[in-house]
């Protein structure tokens, strides 16, 4: 019918608004083209989940796991949905809940490797190191590119002290992704425990050559500088990590 082929022009006029909203990272305008949408088409999950996400980006989480509930009443099968509603709850910091909503995620998709990193993440919250790791684990064993669980495994074996395997993790990271600013991060603290002091500040060079505004590094080679008296140079690095976060307290301590 006329009034049919309208609604169809209208709706996906609507969709061609919204993208060009989203790619001018104007998400008000976006929202409102979306909601519109709804409106004539209350069952279109992906709209749904694109509000969704526009709320997780903005950092209104609870707004967020509102709509992505509403999506799982409708289709109870999808598991990015759940992974992102976990998403929000770690952000949040509901551990339990978040735990959950991962193991949903991978019910639905047995081999859903960002669920199982989450899921690792969560648990190590919770000081579950064993789960942790196994989680971390399986999530490069779906995915074996996935640089940030080799990250995340890098970091909890630090924490664990074991150094050489943190070492291999974080070695194994920089291979799959040379710009990963982190594992460079990562490796600096492995060789200042194992005081090459000399690699360490070299690989904390690294880091902020490719991302200058990364704060643990900056602080990291603040204190090395202060730990090698060159206080000038420390001064200088924690100066810089101040202005990206003027209120962060082991900056200031270390600056005192």
């Amino acid at each position: 019918s006329t009034s049919r082929w309208l609604g169809d022009v209208y709706k996906r006029q609507l969709i061609s608004n919204t993208k060009k909203s989203l790619s001018q990272k104007n998400y008000d305008e976006a929202l409102k083209n979306l909601y519109l949408i709804i409106e004539k088409d209350n069952n279109n999950l992906s709209a749904l989940s694109t509000i969704g996400d526009i709320k997780v980006f903005q950092r209104k989480y609870i707004d967020a796991i509102e709509v992505f509930d509403k999506i799982i009443k409708k289709n109870p099968k999808l598991p990015s949905i759940y992974n992102n509603k976990g998403f929000c709850l770690l952000r949040m910091n509901k551990y339990p809940e978040a735990i959950q909503a991962f193991q949903n995620a991978i019910q639905n998709k047995n081999d859903f490797s960002e669920a199982y990193n989450n899921l690792g993440f969560a648990y190590k919250k919770l000081g579950d190191y064993a789960k942790s790791k196994q989680n971390f684990l399986k999530a490069i064993e779906y995915n074996g590119d996935y640089f940030q669980a080799f990250n995340n495994l890098t970091i909890l074996f630090l924490e664990e002290n074991n150094l050489e395997e943190a070492s291999k993790f974080a070695k194994k990271s920089i291979q799959i992704n040379p710009k990963n600013f982190e594992a460079y991060n990562n490796l600096g603290l492995i060789l200042k425990r194992n005081n090459d002091t000399k690699n360490s500040l070299i690989n904390f060079h690294k880091a902020l050559g490719i991302n200058p505004n990364y704060l643990p590094t900056l602080i990291n080679l603040a204190k090395n500088y202060d730990g090698l008296n060159d206080y000038n140079k420390a001064f200088n690095y924690i100066s810089k990590a101040l202005e990206i976060e003027p209120e962060n307290i082991n900056t200031l301590s270390i600056l005192i």
